[in-house]
């Protein structure tokens, strides 16, 4: 019996033996950067990337909703997890999903936890919170004030939406302006609105900023582009869109006449006060006819109160549309085509390049179908910025602008600019009616004064520069205005526009001085 035990323990102990001298299976680890996914947008989810870190040989294996590239390897390396969308339309509510992503090999695994959101459609809000706070609650505004829908939930005590906070855009990309419209034959012609804003926005003295959006003029939807696209009985008080470096750029081929203001694009019996503007627009597209300024592109009977333009607005290509008239484009600091209303100690900082057309440091251009009691009035505004067609030596436009340091060109005797002062340069790199105060007016001039420069070639009829105006009507539309500033031709004085000889009252107009103006009148 004790032979047998014997014989056992030392086969057992040999086993143990040979065992011990058998090379051991090596197990590897993975670790996995992040080691979670979670709260993954429903709708556009970005990519994720995982860091494998690992020497062994690896495989990867997903829920059905998410793809892994690539899905297998060796040693440490960059897995992307690309998700889909958890989302069919905003008016579709679906709920949220998890699930599992499994990295394995070299004996072991790791498990790499994921969670999508799911997406719930907007229903309007019964009760208020107060305001806008932070971005979410304004991109939450953005989107139901743009679709038409109840604002109510941001309103203050008031029935005004308020901004609560500074909003720093630079995360929204794509911006879908609030309220559109379709602007018809051209842009003197009231737009055709949808869903305007009809409201109060008090910006309460906060930002808007980061802004640098992209549109494309060829829409066919709408051809109003701005924070508002259209404005109708109104107002926009205390608020200041965009920071120096903020942009819009257009572009595309448009289908139709259009409007352009980082502020409001259209507006119709609006008012806007205390709004100031730093964003620039840079059109690079092919247009029909546009009005592009600081505050409202295209207005009726709108009041503008106290607002400031620092943004510069320039085509950086040559235009398509080719009229200086009121069918051409207009391009101005404040507003870019006016029809009635009044605006009033406004300023503008920023520099006009329009080519063709109508270009003012206040008012692009203002309509002439006016009478004694429906009129334009531009009163007790200054402009501190350069006014010029072709800067970039884009091609010859002949005479076809009018540009002016407050107006560019402005038809209709009862129209009046009271009380403005023009402190900006005013350029024409050709023959054209340019002048401190207004380029082409058949307006009344009143109580205004220049101390720019005023340059621009003489074509030998009725285009040429002059410190009050281009061209004016008749003497009966200057009133006290006190000379001032720099007058001469581009093509002598362009290249050191210091040099010009001060303004004389031979040339308080470029065309038909002595016919047009009454040296009384001169301060």
């Amino acid at each position: 019996m004790k032979t047998t035990f014997k014989l056992i323990a030392s086969l057992f102990c040999a086993a143990l033996a040979l065992g011990a001298c058998k090379k051991e299976a090596v197990k590897y680890t993975i670790v996995s950067d992040p080691v979670s996914v979670v709260d993954i947008p429903a709708h556009e989810p970005e990519a994720i990337v995982l860091k494998v870190t690992t020497e062994a040989n690896w495989i990867v294996l997903t829920p059905s909703w998410v793809t892994a590239t690539p899905n297998f390897g060796s040693g440490t390396s960059f897995v992307t997890l690309t998700v889909d969308e958890n989302y069919r339309d905003e008016n579709t509510n679906t709920k949220p999903r998890s699930g599992e992503v499994k990295i394995a090999g070299g004996g072991t695994s790791v498990i790499v936890p994921v969670a999508q959101l799911g997406f719930t459609k907007y229903e309007p809000p019964v009760e208020s919170i107060g305001g806008i706070h932070n971005l979410d609650e304004f991109k939450e505004f953005a989107a139901a004030a743009a679709s038409g829908q109840s604002v109510k939930m941001w309103t203050d005590d008031a029935g005004a939406v308020a901004l609560l906070a500074d909003i720093d855009v630079s995360s929204i990309t794509t911006w879908v302006p609030i309220g559109s419209g379709k602007c018809g034959a051209g842009v003197k012609n009231d737009a055709e609105y949808t869903n305007a804003f009809e409201g109060v926005f008090d910006g309460n003295n906060h930002s808007i900023t980061g802004i640098n959006w992209t549109w494309d003029c060829s829409s066919e939807t709408s051809q109003c582009f701005g924070f508002f696209g259209a404005l109708s009985g109104a107002t926009v008080k205390n608020l200041t869109i965009g920071k120096a470096g903020d942009k819009i750029t257009v572009q595309g081929s448009a289908v139709a006449p259009v409007c352009i203001s980082p502020v409001a694009a259209s507006a119709v019996n609006s008012t806007l006060e205390n709004v100031t503007n730093y964003v620039s627009v840079e059109f690079k597209g092919v247009e029909k006819q546009l009005a592009m300024a600081g505050i409202v592109a295209q207005g009726t009977s709108d009041q503008i109160l106290g607002c400031s333009n620092y943004g510069d607005f320039k085509f950086t290509v040559i235009p398509a549309q080719t009229g200086a008239g009121e069918g051409g484009n207009m391009v101005a600091g404040i507003q870019g085509y006016m029809h009635y209303g009044a605006v009033k100690e406004c300023h503008n900082y920023g520099e006009m390049v329009s080519g063709y057309g109508r270009a003012g440091g206040i008012i692009g251009s203002i309509n002439a179908t006016v009478s004694a009691d429906n009129f334009a009035l531009v009163e007790a505004c200054v402009n501190h910025g350069t006014i010029q067609s072709d800067p970039y030596k884009l091609g010859s436009f002949g005479n076809a602008h009018r540009h002016g340091g407050i107006v560019g060109g402005g038809e209709g005797n009862a129209n009046t600019i009271k009380d403005c002062v023009n402190e900006g340069n005013v350029f024409s790199q050709s023959a054209a009616r340019v002048g401190g105060i207004v380029g082409h007016s058949k307006m009344l001039i009143t109580g205004c004064e220049n101390k720019g420069i005023i340059l621009g070639d003489a074509d030998g009829t009725n285009h040429c520069p002059g410190w009050l105006c281009g061209y004016l009507e008749k003497k009966e539309l200057m009133k006290q205005c006190k000379m001032g500033g720099k007058v001469g031709d581009w093509t002598t004085y362009g290249a050191a526009p210091d040099t010009a000889p001060a303004a004389t009252l031979d040339n308080v107009l470029g065309y038909n001085n002595s016919g047009a103006s009454d040296p009384a009148e001169v301060l």
